[in-house]
C-alpha cells in the first residue's frame, strides 16, 4: 500500500442525501488503482471512513443482522448501490431525451453535454447512442444558422457523426459570436474613410443644404431619427439638430436625405412630434445612400 506521504489525490465525504453514488464509486475506484491498493480489507476500511455519519448509519441499518466491518468490500458497496441507484422508468428518461430542446442561455458545447448526459440514461446500444445524441442534438437546436448549416450534412453519410456535427457547430457559433463582437471593436475611423472613399469614387455631390429634413444616426441608441439642417461645413460634415433637441456634427455616412412618403414634416414643430420612421423605408435609404451592409451594422426601431 502507497505510504502517507505518497497518496494520490483525496477521496470526498460521501452523503447520500446529498451526492450521486454513482460519481463516488468511480472515483473511490480510481483512488485505489492511483494508490496501488487492493486489499480488500483496506478497501473496506476506507469506504467506511469516507462515508458521513448519516450514510454510514444507512449501511448499518442495510447489514443488519452483521455490521459493517465484518461485511465484504463488494457486499457494502453493492448494499450502497441498490439504496442509492435512482429507480427510473426507462421510458421516462427516453421521454426526456426525445423532448430535450437547447436552451435560449445555452452554448452550443452546454447543449451536447446535455443530450449526452440524457443519453447515457437510456440503455442505448454504443451504436443506437451515437444516432440518438446526433440528431437529438441537432433537432433540439433553436431554428436558426447553426442549425440550417448541420441540416445540410447528409445523416446517412458516415461523416455525419455526433462529434463532427458537434465540431461544426461549435465553428459556426464562434463565427457567430465574432460578428456580433466586430461592431464594437470596428474602428470608427476605418468604417468613416470607407464611406468617404466611396462618396468620392463614386463622384457623389451632397445636395443637403440648411433646412432639410435629413435622418441621422444616433450613436447613443444605434438608430436612425430625424434631424434638420443647420449647417453645411462641407460636402462630408454638416452641423444638424435632432428631434430631441441636440446639435450635432455629423459626417455624411451618417445622413440620409428624408425620402419617406409616409411622413413629410412641414415645419419643426411637425418634426418633433413625429419621430417614427418607417422601417422598411429607412433600409432602403441607407443601401441607396451608400451601399452598406446596413442590418449587419445598425439596428433599427
Amino acid at each position: 500500500m502507497a505510504t502517507s506521504k505518497s497518496v494520490i489525490g483525496k477521496i470526498s465525504e460521501f452523503n447520500y442525501l446529498n451526492n450521486d453514488f454513482s460519481v463516488f464509486k468511480v472515483k473511490l475506484q480510481q483512488w485505489f488503482v492511483a494508490n496501488l491498493i487492493s486489499d480488500h480489507d483496506v478497501k473496506r476500511a476506507i469506504l467506511i471512513s469516507s462515508l458521513s455519519d448519516e450514510t454510514y448509519i444507512l449501511l448499518r441499518n442495510l447489514c443488519v443482522p452483521k455490521e459493517p466491518d465484518t461485511e465484504k468490500f463488494e457486499e457494502l458497496m453493492h448494499k450502497l448501490n441498490i439504496h442509492c441507484a435512482p429507480v427510473q422508468s426507462l421510458f421516462t428518461a427516453r421521454e426526456k431525451l426525445y423532448h430535450a430542446a437547447q436552451n435560449n442561455t445555452e452554448s452550443v458545447g452546454e447543449w451536447a453535454a446535455r443530450v449526452r448526459s440524457l443519453a447515457n440514461q437510456c440503455s442505448f446500444s454504443q451504436e443506437m447512442l451515437e444516432t440518438v445524441m446526433r440528431d437529438i442534438f441537432v433537432v433540439g437546436m433553436p431554428d436558426g444558422k447553426i442549425k440550417d448549416r448541420l441540416k445540410e450534412e447528409n445523416a446517412t453519410s458516415s461523416q455525419a457523426k455526433f462529434p463532427r456535427l458537434f465540431e461544426l457547430a461549435q465553428s459556426k457559433e464562434a463565427v457567430m459570436r465574432e460578428k456580433l463582437e466586430k461592431p464594437s471593436s470596428y474602428s470608427e475611423f476605418h468604417r468613416m474613410r470607407e464611406n468617404e472613399e466611396y462618396f468620392m469614387e463614386s463622384g457623389g455631390k451632397s445636395n443637403n443644404s440648411k433646412g432639410d429634413k435629413v435622418k441621422v444616426m444616433d450613436n447613443r441608441k444605434k438608430i436612425w431619427i430625424y434631424a434638420i439642417v443647420l449647417e453645411k461645413k462641407s460636402d462630408l460634415v454638416y452641423i444638424v439638430k435632432t428631434v430631441d433637441g441636440f446639435v450635432w456634427k455629423k459626417h455624411l455616412d451618417q445622413i440620409l436625405p428624408d425620402q419617406s412618403q409616409h411622413f413629410t414634416p412641414r415645419s419643426e414643430n411637425d418634426l418633433n412630434s413625429s419621430p417614427t420612421i418607417d422601417i422598411e423605408q429607412n433600409k432602403y435609404d441607407l443601401r441607396r445612400r451608400s451601399q452598406l451592409k446596413a442590418p449587419e451594422r445598425f439596428e433599427y426601431n
